[in-house]
């Protein structure tokens, strides 16, 4: 008696955990990567100035990407800024560098360029306004989570309830 008590107990309990850490992580996941989102769509109000790009190498900062200074004026202060310019980070060192080449020769020194700066704190500013781009796909493994864990909880239940009609057949 005492026996079965206790593996009903460890698989509800295991149920639970199971539960939790995928529902826990696919909401974390979803909110954070939404709240990306959504200052990513405030970015497309800030107002916008010209610059002036100051530097455009290839930086190594766990993967090769490239890396734009810029500096800007709103009235009469000047501002600098930079921006690895949403390069992804995959692939093997060739290709990262490939694609971080290709990308800061669009931005040679000297050439002007449009910068959105926040309205707000004008030292806040962006050359691409749109969100990075494995936003989606995180928000997409987010939801993807979440659905995993109502589907779980689903089993979890229609298994107990098989295994207690079971139970009450034999008895």
């Amino acid at each position: 008696m005492k026996k079965e008590g206790i593996l009903k107990q460890r698989f509800t309990t295991t149920s639970i955990l199971i539960f939790l850490v995928l529902f826990l992580s696919g909401t974390v996941i979803t909110v954070y990567s939404s709240s990306q989102l959504i200052a990513a769509n405030k970015r497309k109000t800030w107002d916008i100035a010209n610059a002036k790009v100051l530097e455009s190498s290839i930086v190594e900062t766990g993967s090769m990407r490239p890396m734009v200074k810029y500096s800007y004026e709103v009235g009469d202060k000047t501002y600098t800024g930079s921006s690895d310019l949403q390069a992804p980070g995959f692939g093997n060192k060739a290709r990262q560098y490939d694609v971080a080449r290709k990308l800061s020769r669009k931005y040679p020194i000297g050439k002007l360029i449009s910068v959105y700066y926040n309205p707000l704190n004008n030292s806040e500013s962006v050359i691409i306004i749109t969100p990075l781009w494995d936003t989606y796909t995180r928000i997409a493994a987010g939801v993807v989570l979440l659905i995993a864990s109502l589907f779980y909880l689903f089993y979890s239940v229609a298994r107990r309830r098989k295994n207690t009609n079971r139970q009450s057949l034999v008895q």
